[in-house]
């Protein structure tokens, strides 16, 4: 990776898509934090709302964002975000939002429409222009 643009900035990039992510939700999260910059386990944050009481029990709804900064002016592909959307769906997440500073390449963008319409995870893809516009001044 060396010196490349998204090794120099990710962790900005993160950040970034951290906070727009959390502005852009609309439910206010009881709880949100970032992971770990390392070995995060295929997420960068996460943000869980607590919708009711039942007794002891607490049903709440998590959301995990990822965010993929990228050099190149390729598409990110399914590869890019694969396992995170496994780790989620395994971990009884009920949104995933993946930010990127790219398009999404059209498999990506099909694969991950398939696997929300058949599962009961959300995939939310946020795109460069998407991005863009949540960064511009309102």
């Amino acid at each position: 990776m060396g010196d490349s643009f998204a090794h120099r900035y990710w962790s900005d990039f993160e950040q970034l898509a951290f906070e727009m992510t959390k502005d852009h939700l609309l439910i206010t999260p009881t709880t949100v934090f970032r992971t770990q910059e390392s070995k995060d386990g295929g997420f960068d944050a996460v943000f869980v709302s607590e919708i009711a009481k039942l007794g002891e029990q607490v049903v709440s709804h998590e959301i995990l964002m990822e965010a993929k900064l990228r050099s190149g002016q390729e598409a990110l592909g399914l590869r890019a975000f694969a396992a995170t959307l496994i780790i989620a769906f395994n971990g009884r997440t009920h949104c995933l939002v993946i930010v990127t500073n790219r398009e999404f390449s059209p498999q990506a963008l099909e694969a991950a429409r398939n696997f929300s319409s058949k599962s009961r995870l959300d995939v939310i893809l946020v795109d460069r222009r998407t991005l863009s516009a949540w960064v511009r001044p309102r």
